[in-house]
């Protein structure tokens, strides 16, 4: 949701504690800190292997003429709008 948040879309963070597709212990990942060490690794990561930034590759979505939609519980949950929204969704 993050990624098509308006306010969070340019500094999106990489979740560490349980999160399995990091092969990081749970306990590991709520250590301070390690979320921004692992959020620079991988944009280093991403950056070496062409992947554009979150707010490029979103446009990049939306101008291939994919929908973007936000999950309308997650909307309802936070009481969100469409206003906070980038204008792809």
């Amino acid at each position: 949701m993050d990624a098509i948040n308006k306010a969070k879309h340019d500094n999106v963070k990489v979740a560490t504690v349980g999160n399995p597709g990091l092969h990081l212990a749970t306990w590991a990942g709520g250590f301070p800190g390690v979320s921004s060490l692992v959020t620079g690794k991988l944009a280093g990561e991403m950056e070496k292997i062409d992947i554009p930034p979150i707010p490029e590759f979103v446009e990049m979505i939306a101008d291939s003429g994919a929908g973007l939609y936000a999950c309308q519980a997650s909307v309802d949950l936070f009481e969100l709008t469409k206003d906070d929204f980038v204008p792809q969704v």
